[in-house]
């Protein structure tokens, strides 16, 4: 069965009564992203069942113990604060990279005052 609709507002607002829990942006991102790509539909895309009600995950803390630690993902949307147990600075790895190069800097011409 094929539904056709005069431009995509209509489109929106007749699958938004269809998918109640979903907001209509995120209808309107759905349909513009099948319209786009009309073949890449993901595996076992029947069972998906989008009436039903997204659970939220649980927001994550981490606690960096040691001087450097290394975790995966740090972009988790889950994670709302990353701290140290002693309340040191953290730095992004761009800036880890940056300060690097300050002090290799620092101690280059620290070793050449000495000479």
């Amino acid at each position: 069965m094929t539904t056709t609709f005069a431009d995509i507002d209509e489109a929106v607002q007749y699958y938004s009564k269809i998918y109640v829990n979903l907001p209509p942006s995120i209808v309107r991102d759905a349909i513009n992203y099948c319209i786009s790509n009309p073949d890449n539909m993901p595996s076992d895309w029947e069972k998906i069942d989008l009436k039903k009600v997204p659970v939220k995950k649980k927001d994550k803390e981490i606690v960096i113990e040691g001087a450097v630690e290394i975790f995966d993902s740090p972009d988790d949307p889950r994670i709302k604060v990353i701290k140290h147990r002693d309340g040191a600075t953290l730095l992004t790895a761009e800036e880890a990279i940056e300060l690097q190069a300050k002090i290799n800097e620092a101690l280059a011409r620290q070793e050449a005052e000495k000479k």
